[in-house]
């Protein structure tokens, strides 16, 4: 599962559910709804078969205008 949230994570934005990805081999994204000119920060969930979930800390992507 990939995260998505407009400003920083700490400032208490909302997070939104931007994609599940099955496919093991995949590793990458292409994040095709994110607008241009904006930052954005991405936070990746781990799934395992029972539900539990880990997730990874936000990193910021950016978009070019």
């Amino acid at each position: 599962e990939i995260y998505r949230t407009l400003g920083h994570p700490s400032l208490g934005n909302d997070t939104l559910l931007i994609t599940i990805i099955q496919d093991h081999e995949i590793n990458h994204f292409w994040d095709s709804t994110a607008g241009q000119g904006t930052t954005w920060y991405y936070s990746i969930a781990t799934v395992d078969v029972s539900g539990k979930r880990v997730y990874s800390d936000f990193i910021k992507g950016m978009t070019k205008p």
